[in-house]
């Protein structure tokens, strides 16, 4: 185990130090703008610069498990570039190492292991960042979190890279249908006017922007404690708060706040004691790393400290404020409307009253004439006493 331990350790480090030596050349690539994330005639494939950089062979393989695997993977990866083009390009290897995040359970995320995965991942979201110019992020998204959860959006304008319809199609829909099911059940102005949206082609437009508010409907609102300090909270993200250490007070109140109206969300930010943070940015990132570790490895990489800088009189706690808000109204609906089981409701049987009619009948007459008796055939007879004796 000590072994493993220091091997994954030392993997690593020297990811870490290869990664910093080849920054400079895929920044110098990337103001000339002839970096690109697929091969193209007079560009710099960033696969080709990437390939020196060798990676672990059993952790390569533990990512293409989570990847559909192309005809390029027929190989074990030995090589961060042999991995991106494995997987099918870096986005494609970002999704399948979030994943492969994502199904380490909370014991597992302090290992090493775990730690060299999650460096890998933050090594793709860098190079990622360097190599797609052909559309240009937005310096501002047109929604602050994704339309349909808590997180940032990333290359779209309205959603994050989990919900992006054409990334994740699958999750995109479901999810969808969740929240309008919810919507709809809680009844009111937010139904009818949601029902309106989708039945009027002209306003479907509008979709984004309503999801985006009624989302708010079920989440929880701010306690006392936490609104009493809202003028610190309007300064938190500016130096002067981070060196007198006043957040913390604010700090504290959020998650006594959490921890009594938020059940969905308190399990890790209830762990992230303000204490041991020096700065305010620091303990945000805790606070998105305890309920996403590849979200915060994300946020952390496009400038944590801009994100939650104040803007328009609105200081950086209001957006971990959010944030915590649209997560505990995500999980809520999720688990009550989310992966809605098929067939018939737990506890109805539909065949329960047949049964007990076949199993009185069985005593006195055959499986024939059961089936005469009750008009039903003789194979259903059987099925159903077979399932009596079970």
């Amino acid at each position: 185990m000590c072994e493993e331990k220091n091997k994954f350790t030392k993997l690593r480090q020297d990811l870490v130090l290869r990664i910093n030596e080849i920054r400079p050349v895929l920044q110098k690539h990337s103001r000339a703008r002839k970096l690109a994330p697929r091969p193209r005639k007079g560009k710099v494939y960033v696969v080709d610069l990437l390939r020196s950089i060798p990676i672990e062979p059993s952790t390569a393989k533990l990512i293409l498990i989570r990847r559909k695997a192309t005809k390029a993977s027929t190989r074990k990866p030995r090589s961060l570039g042999g991995l991106i083009a494995a997987c099918g390009g870096i986005r494609s290897t970002s999704a399948a190492i979030r994943l492969t995040l994502q199904s380490y359970n909370d014991r597992v995320k302090m290992n090493s292991k775990f730690r060299y995965v999650y460096e890998i991942f933050h090594a793709i979201s860098e190079i990622g960042f360097y190599s797609y110019q052909k559309k240009k992020m937005r310096s501002e998204p047109e929604l602050p979190f994704c339309t349909l959860c808590w997180r940032r959006p990333e290359s779209s304008s309205y959603y994050c890279q989990i919900h992006h319809p054409k990334d994740s199609p699958a999750k995109y829909y479901a999810d969808r249908r969740a929240i309008d099911k919810a919507v709809m059940n809680k009844g009111g102005k937010s139904a009818s006017y949601l029902g309106e949206i989708k039945n009027t082609p002209e306003l479907r437009g509008k979709y984004p922007y309503v999801i985006y508010g009624l989302l708010f409907d079920f989440a929880p609102n701010l306690s006392g404690a936490v609104l009493e300090k809202e003028e610190i909270s309007l300064t938190i993200g500016a130096g002067n708060v981070d060196k007198t250490g006043e957040w913390i007070s604010f700090a504290n109140a959020v998650i006594q706040w959490v921890s009594t109206s938020c059940p969905y969300t308190n399990r890790g930010i209830l762990l992230s004691d303000p204490l041991k943070s020096s700065t305010w940015i620091e303990w945000a990132l805790e606070i998105i790393r305890a309920l996403d570790s590849t979200e915060a490895a994300f946020w952390e990489m496009q400038g944590l400290e801009d994100w939650l800088t104040p803007i328009n009189g609105s200081g950086g706690a209001k957006t971990i404020l959010t944030l915590i808000q649209r997560h505990e109204a995500y999980k809520r609906i999720m688990t009550e409307y989310g992966n809605p089981k098929r067939g018939p409701d737990p506890g109805y049987n539909k065949n329960q009253v047949l049964r007990q009619q076949i199993f009185s009948l069985s005593k006195e007459h055959t499986q024939s004439e059961i089936g005469r008796i009750l008009g039903i055939s003789r194979q259903r007879v059987h099925t159903l006493m077979k399932e009596i004796k079970s």
